[in-house]
């Protein structure tokens, strides 16, 4: 869904507008529709479409809370955030591993993902 978010956005190194989040926040909708006839062995839809929702319910696009949201969106969503913090964006420079986690370990406090795929997560890091 992000081909669809116009680069004026993606590449934006000042804070979006309301607007330009509300454009931001369909990206996983439009993956799903992108995806729409491709067949794949397993469902990859609900992956794509709520790997952005939040245990504590405010995420998006669709407001999903705690076990509502698939296991596998839950581990996409900690899979996205680190290599969101650890790779460079045009408005910040990649964090290095233990300051990505922290900032990772922190959002998990606030109750925003789930503590269990997170903590399995920073066990496969430190494990390589």
């Amino acid at each position: 869904g992000m081909v669809r978010v116009p680069p004026e956005i993606l590449r934006k190194r000042t804070e979006l507008t309301r607007a330009e989040v509300d454009v931001w926040h369909m990206h996983p909708i439009w993956g799903v529709d992108l995806l729409a006839d491709v067949e794949f062995p397993w469902d990859l839809k609900p992956i794509i479409r709520w790997h952005h929702e939040r245990r504590d319910g405010t995420g998006y696009p669709d407001g999903l809370a705690g076990d509502g949201i698939p296991l596998l969106a839950r581990v996409c969503q900690v899979v996205d955030v680190f290599d969101a913090l650890t790779n460079d964006r045009p408005y910040r420079k990649a964090l290095p591993l233990e300051e990505a986690l922290a900032v990772q370990r922190e959002e998990t406090l606030r109750g925003w993902w789930d503590n269990a795929v997170f903590e399995a997560f920073v066990t496969m890091i430190r494990a390589d």
